[in-house]
């Protein structure tokens, strides 16, 4: 009898093997290529009703006839669970932003002529523009009694229309900005639109580059974070992960295109756009914008411009102290000022 369960078992444990083997030879083994990032499709949460019974959508997907990811907008009833389509790719309609209240979506719609403001009740009917003709929008922020819509967006600096002295400067908050690249002199503006008339006028002094906006519970204040206008190009902070430290770079959210890049970090085709996006960025970098329109090859190291990396480094650093930079006056380097 024992002979005969031993024989037994033994089968099994064939059995399983092969099975296992079967199995395996029909698991794909490859890993994911940036290719397959063309054949899936992305949900992206873009806003929630305040008192839960809605939510906004999108879902993108590759298209291969216009060679670009296409979105389509949905609204979905938390309550039945049936989905609305509220915009196709073809309407050109991105960015909602559902009022406080709950009962309007405003949205920005692209056009022949450029941007414009729309706004809309909560289950897309009554579409209504808002804005007085076309212009450059970013992300809607709604004020928190719905009157007045805020935004920036970047563009070549012109006359100052704010009101001089409305802001406060708040120095030493730490808070610290990497390069952005170059800007060719565009900079951040803060707008702001009066739904009343669709006026929308511009807030900040035009030196300043505004990073983020917030506006007060009782919506008669903004309070942003900025960047003066001769800080942009400067970087003392080498001692940063600019997409956070690795092997996580948790700055970065997670996504496909994250996965690929990480999973094969070390592909010789995927390992010099890594190091050039993630690593940390040197003191100076100098790149000649004609030949390296991408600014992929930094001159800075290369002694053949050395006399040029000099000069350059002469005229950054006296302008610094005729601005009274507080990094050229012997400040704190990991400080950069921001205004409040």
């Amino acid at each position: 009898m024992s002979r005969k369960r031993d024989v037994r078992a033994m089968i099994v444990v064939l059995v399983v093997v092969l099975a296992g083997l079967i199995f395996y030879s029909q698991t794909p083994a490859d890993a994911m290529v940036p290719e397959d990032l063309l054949t899936m499709r992305t949900v992206g949460l873009l806003g929630v009703s305040p008192e839960g019974d809605y939510l906004l959508y999108s879902l993108a997907a590759w298209d291969e006839a216009t060679r670009s990811n296409q979105k389509t907008l949905y609204r979905r009833d938390l309550v039945t669970g049936k989905d609305q389509l509220l915009f196709t790719p073809e309407e050109n309609s991105s960015g909602p932003v559902i009022r406080p209240d709950g009962a309007a979506i405003a949205y920005l719609r692209a056009g022949d002529e450029g941007t414009e403001v729309w706004l809309m009740d909560n289950k897309g009917g009554d579409r209504v523009r808002l804005s007085n003709g076309a212009g450059n929008f970013g992300a809607l922020h709604w004020a928190p009694d719905g009157t007045a819509l805020a935004w920036l967006s970047s563009g070549q600096v012109e006359e100052y229309e704010g009101a001089p002295g409305h802001y406060v400067v708040a120095d030493e908050i730490g808070f610290r900005h990497l390069g952005d690249g170059y800007r060719q002199g565009a900079l951040r503006q803060m707008f702001v639109m009066d739904l009343a008339n669709g006026d929308t006028r511009r807030l900040v002094n035009g030196d300043l580059d505004v990073r983020s906006l917030s506006w007060s519970p009782d919506s008669k204040q903004l309070v942003f974070a900025a960047k003066r206008r001769a800080d942009l190009g400067l970087n003392l902070n080498t001692d940063l992960w600019p997409a956070g430290e690795p092997p996580y770079y948790t700055d970065i959210d997670k996504g496909p295109s994250k996965y690929v890049f990480l999973s094969q970090e070390d592909h010789p085709a995927v390992k010099p756009f890594l190091e050039q996006t993630l690593n940390r960025r040197p003191e100076f970098e100098l790149y000649d914008c004609r030949k390296d329109p991408d600014q992929r090859i930094n001159l800075a190291e290369n002694p053949k411009y050395a006399k040029t990396l000099k000069a350059l480094q002469k005229i950054l650093a006296a302008d610094l102290k005729r601005l009274a930079d507080p990094r050229a006056l012997g400040g704190s380097p990991s400080r950069t000022r921001s205004r409040l």
